[in-house]
């Protein structure tokens, strides 16, 4: 995804995400920066912290947000429910 992505864009990468997740996959969520962006890292870090947000309450990181040059992800997976 970019930071610049569309809020239609953005709903259907969080329901095939929130499919993928009830499967019981992982999902690595990764936001691609380009140019002037890499100036932003901030709003990065906080739109990776709401999409996480935004796929409800049972989700969990795996691995912590990670910055591997221009790119910023993070590994999710679904907890079981007690």
């Amino acid at each position: 995804m970019k930071l610049s992505i569309e809020p239609h864009d953005l709903e259907i990468k969080r329901s095939k995400t929130v499919d993928f997740l009830e499967k019981g996959h992982k999902v690595k969520v990764t936001i691609i920066l380009r140019g002037r962006e890499m100036a932003f890292l901030n709003r990065a870090y906080n739109f990776l912290k709401a999409f996480q947000e935004s796929l409800g309450e049972n989700i969990q990181k795996i691995k912590e947000v990670e910055r591997m040059g221009k790119r910023i992800s993070v590994l999710l997976c679904k907890t079981p429910r007690q």
